[in-house]
């Protein structure tokens, strides 16, 4: 659907998707193995598993940037929510809080420091919410699996023409 987009939209940018099977999937399932996807190779193109650099984490930011502003136009409400509440804050920010309240208390005494400045931030939770329930706020299209090795990379560290896997 996006790839659909995109190469009508942007036929510049290189965006790579799955290679289908014969019977036109997108992923197949073998019992004794798993699910399967196929991308085609990409010459000239790596991946990075760790960012080792600024510039590196620079790049592939600038990477994701450029795959939300040229998916701007493409009608979000045709995606469909692949993992339900995968990225509900307020259901995350609420197992957080359990897990305050109800886990191991060893851990939760070595990770204090890091909990004061979680609790610190329970306004962004509050913030995001407001915002996803204005109707005047636009749902867009991105990413949502910004790691690094979602990027490809060519040999000078830059995105080439442009590249990222779904």
């Amino acid at each position: 659907m996006t790839g659909d987009y995109l190469s009508k939209n942007h036929p510049a940018y290189l965006f790579v998707t799955t290679t289908k099977t014969l019977g036109e999937l997108d992923i197949i399932f073998e019992p004794a193995e798993g699910y399967f996807r196929l991308f085609p190779f990409v010459n000239g193109s790596h991946t990075i598993d760790v960012v080792s650099s600024p510039s590196q984490a620079f790049e592939a930011a600038k990477q994701f940037g450029l795959f939300t502003k040229l998916l701007s136009g493409f009608p979000a409400a045709q995606l469909h929510i692949t993992l339900a509440d995968f990225h509900n804050l307020p259901l995350r920010y609420g197992q957080f809080e359990t897990a305050i309240n109800q886990g191991n208390k060893e851990r939760i005494k070595e990770a204090a420091s890091i909990i004061r400045f979680l609790q610190k931030k329970r306004s962004i939770v509050t913030n995001s919410e407001s915002i996803s329930h204005n109707p005047a706020f636009k749902k867009r299209v991105t990413h949502h699996d910004t790691k690094i090795s979602n990027v490809l990379f060519d040999y000078d560290n830059k995105g080439p023409a442009t590249s990222l896997a779904v």
